[in-house]
């Protein structure tokens, strides 16, 4: 579960397509909000002390992490929170790296994967958990 998202990242490598942004040749620092107003980070919203509890008494790893990657994930964390506040939004958001499944660690030639239905329940417990916090919110 991504906790924190910067406003300037450099990403470590390409996106899957093979691309750096801003149609770079090589890895760039930038901004990802378009001239580059902002605070430095934004922080997810989601409930995550709860999220992380309820999948530890379901035995689904879970990891908190202060560093979402440099790239697309800091970008849809950050985004997330930036269009929210721009927009006056109620709500939650953030963003949470999923495992492979078995068949797309085979097509990623990945050694590392989760059983399919421990993926499911995990979501679905973010998803619980995300309604009971929203509503205790009203």
């Amino acid at each position: 579960i991504e906790t924190i998202a910067r406003k300037k990242i450099k990403p470590l490598f390409p996106d899957n397509n093979g691309k750096w942004p801003n149609n770079a040749k090589h890895s760039i620092v930038y901004d990802v909000i378009e001239g580059g107003k902002g605070p430095k980070f934004r922080r997810t919203t989601l409930p995550i002390n709860k999220i992380k509890l309820k999948m530890k008494e379901a035995n689904i790893p879970v990891a908190i992490s202060k560093k979402a990657g440099g790239h697309m994930c800091e970008q849809i964390l950050y985004l997330g929170q930036h269009f929210m506040k721009q927009e006056g939004l109620k709500g939650i958001s953030g963003h949470i790296h999923l495992p492979h499944s078995p068949l797309a660690a085979k097509y990623a030639k990945s050694k590392k994967f989760m059983d399919l239905n421990k993926i499911k329940k995990g979501v679905e417990i973010v998803i619980k958990e995300s309604v009971h916090f929203l509503k205790r919110m009203k």
